[in-house]
This record gives structure tokens, C-alpha cells and sequence, in this order.
């Protein structure tokens, strides 16, 4: 667990060095405004940025080329326990675009691609009927210009001249043979966005999924918290890859993975191979077929950062490198309480 650790020192370094797995486009070259000239989601009616959080742990990305995730055969640990069936649940990609006239750019182009997928509001003593639902995804998938540690690139860096007014967002279910978008689901603003955590929750409302003309029913799922995880521990991990950039091809993907560690606020398990662009958003299953958590990036450190550190950080940061990373499903569960209380009560 990291409490054996030093968590300051290693949160540095993870922070700095794990990859963002969405796209983000790379087709304009748009200068970045002075810090002061740029909106952020704080100051926009159309987003709310809740600050009554209690979680602190923050991770931080960098943007690196697209790879198609393809299994190895990389042996497992024999501590693990075997998956039973776990049920593959219906997901949908989610895709920002933006539109920027004063450099020109007039209609909607494509800004960022990423997977999401549709919850229930957590589970009360007295159990309504009819709870509310919500989208969930990643932050940096719907505002990426709120994420600067994200993308230090320098190909990137136009992306902070935009705010919220230049964005809009829609859900997308992909023909499974082409990956090709054949269905759009229009998301409508505000977008709720945690205060410290890479995470995005938008109310949702199932009658516009059936006046989409979906060919099916997205999962509406529940959201369990990860009793006792333990390392060895087997699950899968879902969500779409991003097969073609140019031609916006996404395909649906289904990762096993083995649980290695974690503590409150992010778990961190080992896949075959290293988790593919697009996935960012996916939900995470465990063995007893309980949504756990949401996929939020790549563990990818610099062998030369962990070696300066000391023998017991050395051995922690080199387990965790390249292991994919997840938001456990209480952090998510207190937001979408705290938003649901938000709405109803306004």
C-alpha cells in the first residue's frame, strides 16, 4: 500500500509522468492566450467546479502517441484469483469538439475523443424508485484546457486558448465491424466537474437515448465500492481505442488486468499490454462482476526519476510502471451525490 511509502515523493513523481489514454487532436496550431485572457469552467454558468471535496490527490498527464492495444502473452502472478464471467457492459465514446472564429475556425472540429459510460445515483438507506442518472467520464476528455499539467507537449499548447463557450460535447455509439460513429447523442451543458480529481458527471436523461435510435440500450450501471482489493486480485477493464485518428475510428476494447496496488484515492493494475488511446472514461470490473472504478490513465515514469529515489520507492515505482490507472468507485459515488443534491436542490 503506498502508506508504506513515502506518498508525497511518489505522488511527484506518478503525477508527472502518467499518460492521458484519450486523443486529443493535433490538426490546428492556434496561439495560447496569456493565462489571464483564457476561461476556465470555474468562471462559466455553464460548468460547475464543486469545492467541497474532501479528496486532495491529484493526477497529472502527459499526452504520447497512439498505440493499438494488442494482448501479449506476459505471464501472471500465480496469487491471482480467476475472474469468473464478467459481464461486458454497453459503452459509448464521448467526444469534444470546439469551434474558434476568431482563428478561424468556424465549424465544429473535433478537439478530443474518450470512452464514457451511464450510472445510477449511489444507493440510499430509504431506496427511491426512480433514481437519477448521469454520464461519467474523464475531465481532460471534456475539458482538456483545465488540465495543463496534462499536456506539456508543444504540438498541444493551442488547446489553452479555448474556454468553455468554444466547446460542446456529444455521446457516439460505433458501428462494431467499421468503429465508424453511426449514432450521435447530443449532451447538453452544465458539466459538473470535480475539484480535485479528473472527473466530468452530466446528468443524464434515457429519453434521449431512445429518440437517438441507439441500435441498443446503454448499460445503466451501479457503481460498487472495491471491498478489501487485493494484489492479485483479477478483473477487466473496458472502453474504445482509438484505431484511426484521421478517419475517427474508435473500436471497443476489453482489457484483464490483475490488481497490484492502491490506496483511497487511485488503484493501479497491470495489464498485458500497456493500455491503448481512448480508453480513458471506461469503467472497471472486478472478479464478483462489481463496476469499480473508471479508468483515468498509463503509470509511465522515467527509469532515471525512480532510480534516484530510495530502495523502497525504487522497487514501489517499478511495480507500477506501465500499469494503468483507476478512480475508485467511492470517490465517484460521493460526487454524484454531491451533484444530485446540487441539481435537485436548485
Amino acid at each position: 500500500m503506498l502508506k508504506s511509502v513515502s506518498k508525497l515523493n511518489i505522488n511527484r513523481l506518478v503525477t508527472a509522468t502518467t499518460t492521458t489514454l484519450c486523443s486529443i487532436s493535433t490538426s490546428y496550431n492556434i496561439n495560447r492566450y496569456s493565462s489571464s485572457t483564457t476561461t476556465t469552467s470555474s468562471s462559466n454558468n455553464n460548468t460547475t467546479l464543486f469545492t467541497n471535496n474532501t479528496s486532495t490527490t491529484t493526477t497529472k498527464y502527459f499526452n504520447n502517441n497512439n498505440t493499438k492495444y494488442t494482448p501479449t502473452s506476459r505471464s501472471y502472478s500465480s496469487k491471482k484469483k480467476e475472474a469468473t464471467s464478467i459481464d461486458s457492459p454497453k459503452t459509448l465514446t464521448l467526444s469534444t469538439y470546439f469551434k474558434f472564429p476568431e482563428f478561424g475556425v468556424h465549424e465544429w472540429a473535433n478537439l478530443n475523443r474518450g470512452t464514457a459510460f451511464i450510472v445510477k445515483t449511489p444507493k440510499q438507506f430509504f431506496v427511491e424508485p426512480n433514481r437519477s442518472v448521469y454520464i461519467i467520464s474523464c475531465g481532460h476528455i471534456t475539458h482538456p484546457f483545465n488540465f495543463p499539467h496534462l499536456y506539456k507537449d508543444e504540438t498541444h499548447q493551442w488547446i489553452f486558448a479555448l474556454g468553455e463557450q468554444n466547446i460542446k460535447a456529444q455521446l457516439e455509439y460505433r458501428d462494431a465491424s467499421t468503429g465508424k460513429v453511426t449514432h450521435i447523442v447530443p449532451i447538453d451543458k452544465p458539466f459538473h466537474l470535480h475539484p480535485t480529481e479528473d472527473l466530468v458527471c452530466i446528468e443524464a436523461n434515457l429519453d434521449d437515448f431512445k429518440r437517438s435510435n441507439l441500435p441498443f440500450t446503454p448499460s445503466v450501471l451501479e457503481l460498487e465500492v472495491y471491498e478489501e482489493p487485493r494484489k492479485g486480485h483479477t478483473g477487466k477493464l473496458f472502453g474504445y481505442q482509438l484505431v484511426n485518428e484521421k478517419d475517427d475510428i474508435m473500436e471497443p476494447v476489453t482489457m484483464d488486468f490483475i490488481y497490484n496496488t492502491g490506496d483511497a484515492n487511485r488503484h493501479f493494475v497491470s495489464t498485458k499490454s500497456p493500455a491503448p488511446m481512448g480508453v480513458c472514461g471506461g469503467p472497471v470490473i472486478n472478479f464478483d462482476n462489481e463496476v469499480v472504478g473508471m479508468i483515468e490513465g498509463l503509470v509511465k515514469l522515467n527509469v532515471n526519476d525512480i532510480d534516484k529515489q530510495d530502495e523502497t520507492q525504487r522497487r514501489f515505482l517499478h511495480g507500477i510502471n506501465s500499469n494503468a490507472v483507476f478512480l475508485p468507485s467511492k470517490i465517484i459515488n460521493n460526487f454524484i451525490k454531491e451533484v444530485d443534491i446540487h441539481i435537485n436542490d436548485n
